[in-house]
C-alpha cells in the first residue's frame, strides 16, 4: 500500500527538466531545472553561485538563473485504460482504483489557472477532454459508473504512441509545459520506438512525469515497459513514482509491503504523490548556460547544488537531463 506523505517508501526517481532554446552558434542554451530538498520539494531562493555545471569534464558557465513558479502552465493527463489496468490477469483488482483516483486527484489540486486537459489511452487515444470543457466534466467522467467498474478498461497498450499523441496537442510546445503519464508501465502495441520518443521530448523541452501503478508481478509485455518509461522521464526532466520498487532502478526506495489493499492509507499516498507532481511542474529554475565550445551533438553533462565552499550541498538534489541536447535537432521544426 501506499504510506502517508511522512514515511513515503516508493521509488521516486528524479530527473531532469530541460526545455532547451539554443543560439545559432550553439554556444548558449537553456535549462529547465528542479532543484528538490529531501522531502522531493522544490528548494526555492537559489542563485547562480549556487549551481555548478560541467560539460565533457570541463566547466560549463552558468550565465543567469530566473526562478519561476508558473500557475499558469499547460499540462496533459494521459490515463492508462488498456486491459492490464483492470488488474484481470495479475489479481491486482485494485490497480484501476489507484489510477483513477490520482487522476481525479490531480484534477483536484492542480492550481484554478492551470491549462489541464486529459486523455485516456489503450491500442490508441480513447477520451479526449481538451482545456476548454473545464475540469468539472473530466471528474464527472471520472466518476461515472461506467469508469469506476473499469467496464472499458480494456485492450492492448500503445504507451509510446499515446506520448507521442499527447506531445503533438501541445504544439507548440512553450516552456513549462509536461506531460504526466499514469500507467503501469506496460506496452504492446505502438509503431513508435523509446528512440523516437525521447528525440522527441528533447527537441521540444516537454517534461514527462510519470506515476507507474505497479502490480506484484509483471506479465512478459510489461517487462522493459516500465523501465524504458523511467529512462524517458530521466532524460526529459521529469520524474517516476511508482506504488511499489522498481527492479529496473538502482537507486530506488524499496518500497518493502506494496499491496493493493485499497484504504485511507493510500489515498493520502496518492494526495502526497500528486502534491509533488504539481509542485516541481508549476515551480522550477531557468539556466543560461554556455558550453566550453560549440557543439551539434549530444553529450553528457553534470550538475551540482554546492555551498560557498564550493561542496555539494546535502539535503539537495538537483535533477537534470544525462545530456545537453542536440543542437541541429533542437533547430528543427517539430
Amino acid at each position: 500500500m501506499l504510506p502517508p506523505a511522512t514515511t513515503l517508501a516508493c521509488l521516486i526517481v528524479l530527473s531532469a527538466s530541460l526545455n532547451a532554446q539554443v543560439a545559432d552558434d550553439c554556444r548558449q542554451r537553456s535549462a529547465i531545472v528542479n532543484v528538490l530538498d529531501a522531502h522531493g520539494g522544490p528548494v526555492k531562493g537559489l542563485l547562480v553561485n549556487d549551481f555548478r555545471a560541467s560539460y565533457r569534464s570541463r566547466p560549463l558557465n552558468v550565465l543567469s538563473l530566473v526562478q519561476r513558479d508558473d500557475p499558469y502552465g499547460r499540462v496533459v493527463v494521459l490515463l492508462d485504460t488498456s486491459g492490464s489496468m483492470s488488474g484481470e490477469l495479475d489479481g491486482d483488482s485494485n490497480k484501476w482504483k489507484i489510477a483513477r483516483a490520482a487522476a481525479s486527484e490531480f484534477l483536484r489540486l492542480a492550481p484554478p489557472q492551470q491549462r489541464v486537459s486529459l486523455m485516456t489511452f489503450a491500442g490508441a487515444i480513447g477520451q479526449r477532454f481538451e482545456v476548454s470543457e473545464g475540469r468539472q466534466l473530466m471528474e464527472d467522467w471520472l466518476q461515472s459508473k461506467t469508469v469506476i467498474q473499469a467496464k472499458n478498461v480494456k485492450g492492448r497498450t500503445a504507451l509510446y504512441e499515446s506520448i507521442l499523441d499527447a506531445l503533438k496537442s501541445l504544439n507548440p510546445t512553450r516552456p513549462g509545459d509536461a506531460i504526466y503519464v499514469i500507467t503501469d508501465g506496460g506496452e504492446n502495441d505502438s509503431r513508435e520506438t523509446k528512440a523516437r520518443i525521447e528525440r522527441a521530448l528533447r527537441a521540444t523541452g516537454v517534461r514527462l512525469f510519470a506515476f507507474l501503478v505497479a502490480g506484484a508481478a509483471r506479465r512478459e509485455e510489461e517487462k522493459f515497459g516500465p523501465g524504458d518509461l523511467l529512462e524517458l522521464t530521466r532524460e526529459s526532466g521529469g520524474f517516476l513514482l511508482s506504488t511499489s520498487a522498481d527492479p529496473f532502478s538502482p537507486d530506488r526506495f524499496l518500497h518493502r509491503n506494496a499491496r493493493f489493499k485499497y484504504d485511507d492509507t493510500v489515498v493520502e499516498g496518492v494526495r502526497s504523490y500528486t502534491r509533488l507532481v504539481r509542485a516541481e511542474i508549476t515551480s522550477f529554475y531557468v539556466l543560461t548556460l554556455q558550453p566550453p565550445e560549440p557543439s551539434s551533438k549530444t553529450a553528457s553533462w553534470k550538475l551540482e547544488v554546492v555551498d560557498a565552499g564550493g561542496r555539494s550541498r546535502k539535503g539537495m538534489a538537483a535533477v537534470y537531463p544525462y545530456q545537453l541536447p542536440d543542437c541541429s535537432a533542437l533547430s528543427r521544426p517539430h
